[in-house]
């Protein structure tokens, strides 16, 4: 079995590993290996769960200030970094009337009042249609989805042009006494060794902290995408509803228009519900009352207009140490057993941009600046199909559909 060793190791090639490993090399780190799914439909945790939801941070502005400060400008950053242009179809946020001096207190901690406005009723029912209900109050709001699959085929892309080599590969990790730093990433036909390795692999992180015997410190969880066609036409790429007494309360729903008057146009759906699961085993089958129980909380109108449904999911990964949220960002290292070993999780998609410049910064702080001692003939880097948003036709849902009874649901 050939022998690697490499400066830097990123296992999960996925928004924080894409963007780790782009900054990683712009920052001057030349030894870059990223070891990503073997599969190109196998979706990311946090990545695709909200069907690529560029988070403001209004959401969370009064439980955890800290990391929803930065997320409106880490996403910003993550979109000139790919040099990829947002949408610009901001979001729509629903609360109570009674509620509705919130949005505007959120904005104003956040700085983002310029971009926080109300809506009148009749502007609210002309964008959201189906989905507006008199008697609330409607807020335009900088969150929106975001084109997240491409700008990781875009930083996977520079990331490979500046000399990082990227491979799909399963991998396990070993404990070996020999190694430098006490531990190889095992591959079907490599060891391979490390100064620095970070796991940014999402759900799949526990089980390669079992392969060390390490305890892990994280739980994950999944959450319920309801994904269809419909020829209901709503003016914002995100509404979310945060009422409560609706049926439609809790309800996240992202919108992607077809472009084309013979397309529909496909909606990702979720709510905040959401499951715990042992990410050691194979868990994609769900009782069929999840589905319907997405399906129940759609107004009639639109229920009706569905077409091509189909259950998917997505799978969240957190840390739950001390008093860390569910959205805070999270890097934890071993350094007295395993030296330069690290995980790292982003909390959500768009704080991947700061999570990655805060590990290579630490990296080039890192006293041991070589790689260990052992070198051998690297094979030459693959190039990685794009990964496949829940929206799009194209993907067919292999890895991240899950079964409804034990059956698969339709495929569109």
């Amino acid at each position: 079995m050939q022998r690697e060793s490499h400066e830097l190791v990123i296992v999960g090639g996925g928004i924080l590993g894409s963007t780790l490993a782009y900054c990683a090399c712009m920052a001057g780190i030349s030894d870059i290996l990223v070891l990503d799914a073997p599969h190109p439909l196998n979706l990311g945790a946090d990545t695709f769960r909200n069907h690529a939801w560029w988070q403001s941070g209004l959401l969370y502005a009064n439980s955890n200030l800290t990391s929803a400060t930065k997320m409106f400008a880490s996403g910003e950053a993550l979109h000139q970094l790919a040099s990829v242009t947002a949408s610009g179809r901001a979001g729509i946020f629903r609360i109570e009337e009674s509620r509705c001096s919130e949005i505007p207190e959120r904005a104003e901690r956040l700085n983002l009042t310029p971009f926080v406005f109300r809506m009148t009723d009749r502007e609210a029912r002309q964008q959201l249609d189906a989905f507006h209900t008199p008697g609330f109050a409607y807020f335009r709001v900088p969150d929106a989805t975001f084109d997240e699959a491409r700008i990781v085929h875009v930083l996977q892309k520079r990331a490979r042009d500046e000399g990082v080599m990227f491979r799909r590969e399963s991998i396990r990790l070993a404990s070996e006494s020999s190694a430098a730093n006490r531990y190889v990433i095992t591959t079907s036909d490599a060891q391979i060794e490390a100064t620095h390795a970070v796991l940014c692999a999402g759900a799949g992180i526990p089980k390669m902290l079992a392969d060390l015997k390490l305890e892990c410190p994280l739980s994950v969880f999944r959450s319920a995408l309801l994904v269809c066609e419909s020829n209901i036409e709503i003016g914002t790429s995100l509404f979310v509803d945060l009422s409560n007494g609706l049926a439609t309360s809790g309800l996240a729903i992202g919108y992607h228009p077809s472009g084309t008057d013979q397309q529909l146009g496909r909606y990702v759906i979720g709510s905040r519900a959401r499951i715990p699961v042992d990410p050691s085993k194979e868990q994609r089958e769900a009782p069929k009352s999840e589905r319907d129980e997405l399906k129940q909380k759609l107004p009639l109108a639109f229920a009706a207009t569905m077409r091509g449904e189909r259950l998917t999911a997505g799978y969240k990964t957190e840390a739950r140490i001390g008093e860390l949220t569910s959205i805070d960002p999270f890097e934890m290292e071993w350094a007295e057993s395993f030296p330069g070993l690290s995980i790292a999780i982003p909390g959500k998609a768009t704080l991947s941009y700061s999570l990655a410049t805060e590990i290579v910064a630490k990296i080039k702080r890192s006293k041991s600046s070589s790689s260990p001692a052992l070198r051998s003939e690297v094979r030459p880097s693959e190039a990685l199909a794009p990964a496949l948003m829940h929206h799009e036709k194209s993907f067919d849902g292999v890895l991240n559909e899950i079964k409804i009874d034990g059956d698969l649901p339709h495929q569109s």
